[in-house]
């Protein structure tokens, strides 16, 4: 007898086979670099390397990961450094692996070059803000197809209540600053016409690369959503925030408007976008964390992330509750 299973583990070896009938690839070296929300592996020849992302069964749908195919192949058409799929044979590259759980789908991707820097320079988040800022506008007028993520106001919101509402039972007093924030941020939103496209929707410093002459390579659109474009800006003030300066924050947001226009309103707003991004982080964590397909999150960590959401609120966003 055996037992379901919520999220099986592939050997580095499963593969071997894989890359050989897709992509013709012999004498590889398979290395398991993370596990998450999806699994991801370096694959090493003898001429370069690779990644192999495996998706997680039941997360995304096929329709929106070949959506995410599409965007990052357009991007790449188009000039942006983007770590791009790899089709294998017959032009297909999306191909589906049996596991205990059901299928699991795996897209090869290129390998980026550069480096990361977990604390950019202040030329560097200049570099940043451009290559988001010709992102967006590549994107603006581009259709890829379905995507997972729903980064309008009523999406996040209704997101996260359905998210953590059970966890927070006994914490009666976050969901009202759950509700009290989101008519904050309602009424402060209301009327004010924001930009609204493709977001990258996951701008921490280990998703894009510096390169030589001042290039950026994005990687991992796994969250790639629709919204106001401002969620991303929001997304890196969040990151890594007490690392970053006045000074490193400005220069990103100047890298930007070099390319696309912020108004004072619109910048005046990126600390509440910053908000917003930290409130999705914690329905997907409690989410992933269930205590079924991972181990779960316990309340009372729950409750002290609504804490620092709360805390960010009132001393960047100027709110009262």
């Amino acid at each position: 007898m055996s037992f379901p299973t919520a999220y099986s583990t592939f050997h580095p070896e499963a593969f071997v086979s894989l890359l050989n009938s897709a992509f013709g690839m012999k004498d590889v070296e398979i290395v398991y670099l993370k596990r998450g929300f999806n699994d991801t592996y370096q694959i090493k020849s003898r001429e370069t390397k690779f990644i192999l992302r495996i998706y997680r069964t039941g997360r995304r749908s096929l329709e929106s990961i070949r959506s995410e195919i599409k965007l990052l192949l357009y991007l790449n058409k188009n000039g942006q450094a983007v770590s791009v799929p790899i089709s294998g044979k017959e032009d297909v590259y999306v191909h589906p692996i049996p596991s205990p759980e059901g299928i699991r789908y795996a897209v090869l991707f290129s390998y980026a070059e550069g480096v990361v820097c977990r604390k950019p320079d202040v030329l560097q988040c200049r570099e940043a803000g451009v290559s988001l800022g010709s992102i967006h506008q590549l994107l603006q007028s581009y259709d890829p197809g379905p995507l997972t993520w729903d980064y309008s106001c009523s999406g996040l919101f209704d997101y996260v209540r359905s998210s953590v509402d059970h966890s927070l039972a006994a914490y009666p007093e976050d969901l009202r600053f759950l509700d009290l924030l989101r008519k904050q941020t309602e009424e402060r939103l209301g009327g004010i016409k924001l930009r609204s496209g493709i977001c990258h929707g996951d701008l921490q410093s280990e998703n894009f690369y510096f390169q030589d002459a001042g290039k950026v390579c994005f990687i991992d659109f796994d969250f790639a959503g629709r919204g106001p474009l401002l969620y991303d800006l929001g997304a890196y003030t969040w990151y890594d925030h007490q690392g970053k300066t006045p000074e490193m924050l400005q220069s990103f947001y100047e890298g930007y408007k070099s390319i696309i226009p912020l108004s004072k309103e619109e910048r005046e707003l990126i600390a509440l976008f910053g908000a917003l991004r930290a409130l999705f982080l914690m329905g997907m964590w409690n989410r992933f964390n269930d205590g079924q397909t991972n181990p779960v999150w316990p309340a009372e960590q729950v409750s002290a992330f609504v804490q620092k959401l709360k805390k960010w609120a009132v001393s960047e966003c100027r709110m009262t509750f």
